[in-house]
């Protein structure tokens, strides 16, 4: 119940068992017990249970959220690293081409210089003479 004189939360315990509020008991009938945002409440035969008030929902949602972009975060941080891996494999991968192509560039280049020089060393072909 919402105490609107104090401006606080009151738990009216109705329960034979009672109730237990932050580790303090309380019993069937009592003055109405003052709860304050993350008590932990117990009743008999069930589960503790925390009570948030609006702050304390406010403050659980804004951990909640920051839980989320932490994960965000950490999954774009992934994804980056996925990118960055790719485009580094790729980059390898273009580097070897143009080792690979560069090399055979070279090769023909020596397979030209020594077909010019085989060229070079043979005689020259003899040209008939014109006659007069």
């Amino acid at each position: 119940v919402f105490d609107t004189t104090k401006g606080v939360w009151m738990l009216a315990v109705f329960g034979a068992g009672g109730a237990t509020v932050d580790g303090v008991a309380y019993e069937q009938g009592g003055p109405p017990v003052h709860l304050k945002s993350k008590s932990k409440v117990q009743v008999p035969g069930a589960n503790h249970f925390v009570f948030l008030t609006g702050e304390g929902i406010k403050a659980h949602e804004t951990q909640v959220r920051q839980q989320r972009l932490q994960q965000q975060k950490q999954e774009q941080a992934r994804q980056r690293e996925k990118l960055l891996q790719k485009y580094q494999e790729e980059v390898e991968q273009e580097r070897v081409e143009m080792q690979q192509a560069a090399e055979r560039v070279k090769q023909e280049a020596e397979q030209e210089t020594h077909r010019q020089q085989q060229l070079l060393q043979q005689p020259p072909p003899s040209h008939p003479q014109p006659s007069s």
